[in-house]
């Protein structure tokens, strides 16, 4: 696990690095450090580590520096982060004993499963800009033993 600030700042393409808008104390696991900007750059979800069986994402206000926090019950592996395009709700990886779930979770914290897949730890979903579709990576794999043994 890494405990650290994670810090916003604006960005001008001709003036390089701006002022910062906003920082968060925030536990990352020592593999990941998942984080979105809503559509209309107002807001940024970071999924940071929990202890527990509970799933933990802090949104955080690039206009004013507030934040709150999301507690999704029974949803302790989030990986993969990416907003809905209309801003309600993000699609969200969560890595299950049985493999990977993702989710589609509003900005409430109501987590809905859109998708299981069983004997994968990945997945990710991302949706298009006009929200009609969503892709979807799904990693799997197969394998198979075979034994003979010689007749005599």
């Amino acid at each position: 696990h890494r405990l650290g600030q994670i810090v916003f700042s604006s960005l001008d393409p001709m003036e390089g690095k701006g002022r910062e808008l906003t920082r968060a104390s925030v536990n990352f696991r020592s593999d990941q450090d998942d984080w979105d900007l809503s559509p209309d750059g107002t807001h940024v979800a970071i999924a940071v580590n929990s202890e527990g069986a509970d799933g933990h994402i802090k949104i955080l206000s690039l206009k004013d520096g507030d934040a709150r926090d999301l507690i999704l019950k029974d949803h302790a592996g989030l990986q993969s982060m990416d907003w809905a395009p209309d801003g309600k709700g993000m699609y969200i990886s969560d890595r299950t004993a049985w493999g990977a779930d993702l989710l589609y979770v509003d900005v409430h914290g109501e987590a809905t499963v859109l998708r299981q897949q069983l004997g994968s730890f990945i997945t990710w979903g991302v949706p298009s800009p006009n929200g009609e579709h969503l892709a979807i990576l799904e990693w799997s794999a197969a394998g198979s033993v075979w034994l003979q043994s010689e007749s005599e």
